[in-house]
């Protein structure tokens, strides 16, 4: 009887003990359990993986690609609240994509996407930082910084037109050398002659092309002849 008894202990042990190893050594990691008011919860011991963000497109030229809220690729509409959070587009939240993906995910959904605001909220959103733009790479739209020349052509574009630089967006830029300070404009100033190497950009104020000349830092920048 007392061997029985023994014989028994060790199968119940063995029932007990066998399974989990089985399962340790199969890599299969056990579920963790969360004690809670109304019982115990059973949670995976693994997250859930994040969704991909296709931010990627094929592009052929600047106007293609815009910067846009990264969650629009995960079912969010970008027009669904325009003003609940500020515009940072130095965040990497914000990612560049073409209008073609969005065209096909508007279709897709039913909704209008126009990238990170809607249009009857330009001019009404908290803008933190928008110090970005998409360009068109190698035939990919990418997120790209604007360089301190940019900066100012747009800002002195948007001056000099009396509105916003959210008007503004960016065509050619080009590498220059200009003859003299002046960028090689007659402003009917003295000039130093020295060659000063900076850019020649093309910039357009809702749709309208316009051109600009600054040197290297942005520090001096004129309207085009």
């Amino acid at each position: 009887m007392k061997h029985a008894f023994v014989y028994l202990l060790c199968g119940m042990a063995l029932l007990i003990f066998v399974p989990l190893l089985f399962l340790s050594y199969s890599g299969s990691p056990l579920p963790v359990r969360q004690q809670g008011q109304s019982g115990t919860i059973e949670e995976p011991a693994q997250p859930s993986p994040a969704p991909v963000v296709q931010s990627d497109a094929a592009c052929s030229s600047d106007a293609e690609c815009l910067l846009v809220d990264k969650k629009i690729f995960e079912g969010v509409s970008c027009c669904r609240s325009c003003n609940a959070q500020p515009i940072d587009y130095s965040s990497d939240a914000y990612v560049a994509t073409s209008q073609q993906v969005l065209d096909a995910l508007s279709a897709e959904r039913g909704d209008v996407c126009k990238g990170v605001m809607c249009p009857q909220c330009i001019g009404a959103s908290n803008l933190v930082n928008d110090n970005f733009i998409a360009r068109c790479l190698q035939n990919t739209c990418a997120k790209v910084e604007l360089t301190a020349a940019e900066l100012a052509a747009r800002k002195a574009l948007a001056e000099d037109r009396g509105g916003s630089v959210l008007n503004v967006r960016f065509g050619r830029v080009s590498d220059a050398e200009w003859p003299d300070s002046c960028l090689g404009i007659d402003t009917g100033e003295l000039c130093a002659q020295v060659i000063t190497p900076g850019y020649e950009i093309e910039v357009f104020y809702l749709d309208t092309p316009y051109v600009y000349r600054t040197n290297q830092d942005g520090t001096i920048v004129m309207p085009a002849p």
